[in-house]
């Protein structure tokens, strides 16, 4: 028995043996076509991490001038400072409806968006709006 258990590890060993050409990975590239394409994917890496960079450092300085980028609901976009002051001045919560906002943009005043919203009126009908608000520090500070 421990004989067959030593013919039959062999065996498996010489089948391994014979077929390692069909297994085994051979590089079949030019060093030197790699080292080039690695160059040029460090290039564009490169040019990547800069455009990265001017892009964090625009978003800090307009940080800095009006406060932090308000976060904004997933699908309708609607920043938090904005769904607090809707809460605030229209009084009941279920009166907004099918609101969507367009992405926060930098403006002269602050963080400006325009949103088309339905509102329900006390008599029941809807009214459809499009306002553009500013937001300053986490407030709305106008609406146009």
């Amino acid at each position: 028995m421990k004989i067959l258990k030593y013919l039959l590890i062999a065996g498996i060993l010489l089948a391994l043996y014979i077929t390692e050409p069909l297994w085994r990975v051979r590089s079949n590239t030019n060093t030197a076509d790699i080292s080039q394409i690695d160059k040029k994917i460090k290039e564009q890496q490169d040019e990547r991490n800069a455009l990265l960079a001017a892009e964090a450092e625009k978003l800090r300085k307009l940080e800095e001038k009006f406060g932090e980028k308000p976060s904004v609901a997933y699908k309708s976009r609607v920043p938090e400072p904005l769904q607090e002051y809707w809460d605030k001045t229209l009084g009941d919560t279920d009166s907004i409806y099918e609101d969507i906002c367009s992405p926060l943009k930098a403006g002269s005043d602050g963080w400006t968006t325009t949103c088309q919203y339905k509102v329900k009126s006390k008599n029941g009908s809807s009214e459809l709006r499009l306002d553009t608000y500013i937001i300053k520090n986490g407030k709305i500070v106008k609406q146009k």
